[in-house]
C-alpha cells in the first residue's frame, strides 16, 4: 500500500502516440507498402497520482525523444515522480535530487554501476526483496567532467508474474515494498491513455494540420475530464465506457445529465431496457 502523504505528492510521467498517415509532423518508422509515410503526434503527460487527472501535457512530433519533457518539468519540492526506464538520464537524476524531487524507475539491463554497500534486512523484510543496495553511477556532464551519482537499487521479485524488477531511486527512507507499489501504480497512466483512446474518436482527425489535430485532442481531454468528474460524483455502478456512449447518444436531447445517469444506472430496476427514442 502507498501512504496517503506520498500519494498526495505523487506524479506519473509517460507519453502516448497518435498515428497519422500524413506528413503533418515529423515522420517515424518506415515507408509502408502503399508508399505513405506514417507520421504522428506524441502527447507527453504528467498525471497527478491522487486525482489521476493531468498535471501537465505537451504535444511533440512522435519521433522526438521522450526526455524532452524534462525541460518542461516543474514540480514542488518533496514530490514523487514515477516513470519507465525510457526516461533514464543520470544528469536529469542529479537535477531532480538537487530539487528534492524523489523519482522511482527501473534500471536499464546494461547500466554500468559500482555497488557501494548492501543494506541489511531483518525478519520483517518481505521475501520479495532479493537485494537492496546503495550504488554509484559515474557519468560525464556537458563539460566532459566525471560526475558521481549515488542511488538506491532494489531487486524485487513479483511472484504473480514470476519476474524480477530492478528499481532505482534517490529516496532512502521509504521501504522497499512501498517503492515497488509506487512503480506498480505507474500503470494508472497507461489506463488513462487507454480511457482516452477507447472512449473518444481520436483514430481519425477532422483537420489536416498540426493545430487542428491538437485542438481535437484538447477537446477530447476536456470532455474526458468533465465526464470523469460527473461519473465519480454520482458513484454509479455504470461503466465509464457505457456512460460516455449514452452521453453521445443524447447530445441533442433536452435532458439533465443527472437524470440521464439515474435513468440508465444499473441500480434502476424499473427501466431495465432504456428507451433511447424518448428522452425528453
Amino acid at each position: 500500500s502507498i501512504p496517503k502523504a506520498v500519494l498526495q505528492n505523487l506524479f506519473l510521467m509517460d507519453s502516448t502516440v497518435f498515428g497519422l498517415f500524413k506528413a503533418i509532423l515529423k515522420t517515424t518508422g518506415r515507408y509502408s507498402q502503399n508508399g505513405k509515410v506514417k507520421g504522428g503526434i506524441k502527447k507527453n503527460t504528467i498525471l497527478n497520482g491522487s486525482t489521476l487527472m493531468p498535471h501537465f501535457i505537451q504535444f511533440t512530433p512522435a519521433a522526438e525523444n521522450d526526455q524532452s519533457l524534462y525541460h518542461k518539468l516543474s514540480l514542488p519540492s518533496g514530490s514523487f515522480l514515477v516513470f519507465d526506464k525510457g526516461y533514464n538520464n543520470y544528469a536529469q537524476f542529479t537535477l531532480l535530487t538537487a530539487k528534492k524531487i524523489y523519482f522511482i524507475t527501473r534500471q536499464k539491463y546494461n547500466a554500468a554501476y559500482k555497488p557501494l554497500f548492501e543494506c541489511w534486512h531483518g525478519d520483517e523484510t518481505p521475501d520479495n526483496v532479493l537485494k537492496e543496495e546503495l550504488i554509484e553511477h559515474i557519468y560525464k556532464n556537458e563539460s566532459g567532467q566525471d560526475i558521481s551519482l549515488r542511488l538506491r537499487r532494489i531487486a524485487w521479485y513479483d511472484s504473480k508474474q514470476d519476474r524480477t524488477y530492478e528499481f532505482i531511486t534517490n529516496n532512502l527512507t521509504l521501504d522497499a515494498a512501498t517503492i515497488a507499489a509506487l512503480y506498480k501504480y505507474r500503470w494508472k497512466i497507461e489506463l488513462f491513455f487507454k480511457k482516452l483512446k477507447q472512449n473518444f474518436p481520436l483514430q481519425y482527425f477532422v483537420g489536416d494540420n498540426q493545430n487542428a489535430i491538437e485542438i481535437q485532442i484538447w477537446s477530447a481531454l476536456i470532455a474526458l475530464l468533465l465526464l470523469s468528474v460527473i461519473h465519480s460524483q454520482h458513484k454509479t455502478k455504470m461503466a465509464f465506457s457505457v456512460f460516455t456512449t449514452i452521453v453521445k447518444l443524447h447530445l441533442f436531447s433536452y435532458m439533465s445529465i443527472n437524470n440521464l445517469i439515474t435513468t440508465y444506472s444499473p441500480v434502476n430496476k424499473k427501466k431495465a431496457v432504456p428507451d433511447l427514442f424518448n428522452s425528453s
